[in-house]
């Protein structure tokens, strides 16, 4: 990756925190791809085997009862599924063209043993989750509603999650938009 999109991760929630060395030893694990409009980067009833992080754009998560939530740059998605070895619960298409690093199994364990606070936020964010808690007051949480109309960013300086299956998806505003 290029100095571009060490600056980006420096922005986003997930790695603040780590230092330079660590962010440099992460881009080097990850792909980075650029995919269009329309593209599906992960499919409901498929094995978990990837983890991906969203550096610009903007990607629907679907299940097969509908529409579940809009992500921007900033989020993470795919943690779950892979950490625990179970089928992804829903799909992932790109909206808009969208950067995202996507990291497989090995790496992503390997991102955990780089910069162990990236696994501690991992669990902190998914762990209302994991006890099925999804009703909730906080500022973060949104339901989407199928027939919504796609927002294309945030309002700035708010985060919003969503659960979304097994997947914690944690939406960030990271200034990158």
């Amino acid at each position: 990756m290029s100095a571009v999109t060490i600056r980006r991760l420096e922005g986003i929630q997930l790695f603040r925190g780590c230092r330079r060395s660590q962010l440099e030893l992460i881009d080097r694990l990850g792909v980075t791809l650029v995919r269009p409009a329309g593209r599906t980067l992960c499919s409901e009833g498929d094995p978990g085997s990837e983890f991906f992080l969203l550096v610009d754009g903007l990607v629907e998560v679907r299940s097969s009862g509908g529409r579940l939530a809009l992500l921007h740059a900033g989020a993470w998605f795919g943690e779950t599924a892979l950490t625990h070895h179970t089928l992804r619960e829903e799909s992932v298409t790109t909206v808009v063209d969208s950067m995202l690093v996507v990291f497989d199994r090995r790496e992503f364990n390997e991102i955990c043993h780089i910069a162990p606070q990236v696994r501690e936020r991992l669990d902190f964010t998914a762990e209302p989750f994991a006890r099925r808690d999804t009703v909730t007051a906080q500022p973060w949480y949104q339901l989407i509603v199928d027939d919504a109309p796609i927002e294309r960013a945030p309002v700035a300086g708010t985060t919003q999650r969503r659960r979304c299956g097994l997947d914690t998806i944690e939406l960030l505003d990271s200034g990158s938009h």
